[in-house]
Formats: structure tokens, sequence, C-alpha cells
């Protein structure tokens, strides 16, 4: 599940007009975030965010846990698509 997937299943849902949808190139974000710590070191919160948003949804930075993860272990079970799809309908 993709956070495109689960915005449209917000919006089949729900309503698709009114949502404001920006996309952010992770390459930007991480150049922003290294000028702002040349320039202001202090202000720790517009730099990290822009680097952790990088490490989040970045590529090459080993953040798919679609299959990398202990679910099995912590017993916690995946979800098929129709699952989330009935989830979302429930809640909006």
């Amino acid at each position: 599940m993709t956070q495109n997937k689960l915005l449209g299943l917000l919006q089949r849902h729900n309503s698709a007009e009114g949502w404001e949808i920006s996309h952010v190139n992770t390459a930007d974000r991480e150049e922003q975030g290294y000028g702002i710590l040349q320039k202001d070191t202090s202000n720790m919160y517009a730099w990290a965010v822009a680097f952790l948003q990088c490490a989040v949804f970045g590529k090459g930075f080993r953040n798919d846990f679609s299959k990398n993860h202990d679910n099995e272990l912590l017993g916690l079970q995946e979800l098929s698509k129709a699952e989330v799809e009935e989830i979302v309908r429930g809640r909006v």
C-alpha cells in the first residue's frame, strides 16, 4: 500500500473534490535541508524534517519494508487490498 493508493481509496469513498495534492522531490528536499543547515544550524526543525523526508520517502534508503519486517514475530497479519479498502470505507 502506497500513500498514493491510500489517497485514491480516500477519494473514491469520500470525494475527489477539494483535495490539494502536492508532490515533493526528495532530491530537492535534501538540497533544501543542506541549504538551511549551512545557514542556520540551530534551526534543527527545518533541516531535520527535510532529511527525514528523504530517508522515509527517498529511493535508495532501504525504506521499503514490504518484505523486510517482523510482522509474523509480532503476530501482525498483513491486510489485503480489499480489507484496507473496507477500513477506509468504514472510516470516511
